[in-house]
């Protein structure tokens, strides 16, 4: 019987693919699905994006094969970054979800915040976990969640604004990337920004990979198997 097709999952901005449970349980049904916390989620906050990145080219090749690439928001930018730094033969389909390309101001923002001191992480963490519960099906789910997998909640605030700032050093999605990467969307995103020409669209916001829904894994699990056809 022939292995199932590999998959690397880059989780978003919380850090660790547990909070990604139900889309991962739907992907492994057809795919051998690989995914790791971020590389500071047990450690000090890293604010270096060129670890991070190189964090999960290590998971890509722990894979051992060639594998398709799947970034969720932050994740997306790390997958498009993880692709430029791997031979070709190591990557086939690459799938955003929910990528958000920055503007310039955006990232300039993003610089200076990094060197302020003060309140920024607490802010930044709890703007997250109010997001997240406002958007969770289950908030005492996920707050149990957070419990088992967080250590020190005011240690977590300064790894989520590590990893929010670093992204003033992600690359921009250049042409070369467009024409080998795949988006996907919730329709509830679109009135915040323009799609990409060719994007999948799903049910839901911008939320939609932590609720696992089928609709977003048949169509990821769609487009891991065309864009693995044509690489």
């Amino acid at each position: 019987m022939p292995a199932r097709p590999a998959l690397v999952l880059i989780p978003g901005i919380g850090g660790h693919p547990r909070f990604h449970e139900g889309f991962v349980r739907l992907l492994s049904a057809t795919h051998e699905v690989h995914s790791a916390p971020h590389v500071d989620f047990h450690e000090a906050p890293c604010g270096d994006w060129g670890r991070h990145v190189r964090h999960w080219v290590r998971q890509v090749e722990r894979a051992g094969r060639p594998v398709a690439l799947v970034g969720v928001s932050f994740g997306a930018h790390v997958a498009i970054d993880v692709r430029r730094r791997l031979p070709r033969a190591m990557v086939g389909a690459v799938v955003l979800v929910s990528h958000w390309p920055l503007t310039p101001w955006q990232r300039a923002a993003l610089r200076a915040v990094r060197r302020l001191r003060g309140p920024g992480p607490r802010l930044a963490g709890e703007v997250f976990f109010r997001w997240s519960e406002r958007q969770s099906a289950d908030v005492a789910g996920l707050r149990a969640l957070r419990a088992e997998l967080y250590d020190d909640e005011g240690l977590v605030r300064r790894r989520l604004f590590a990893r929010l700032t670093s992204l003033a050093d992600a690359p921009e999605l250049t042409a070369v990337d467009a024409a080998h990467v795949a988006h996907v969307y919730g329709d509830g995103e679109l009135a915040r920004r323009k799609m990409p020409a060719g994007a999948t669209v799903v049910t839901g916001d911008h939320s939609v990979s932590l609720h696992g829904t089928a609709e977003l894994a048949a169509a990821v699990r769609g487009l891991t198997v065309d864009r693995g056809r044509s690489a």
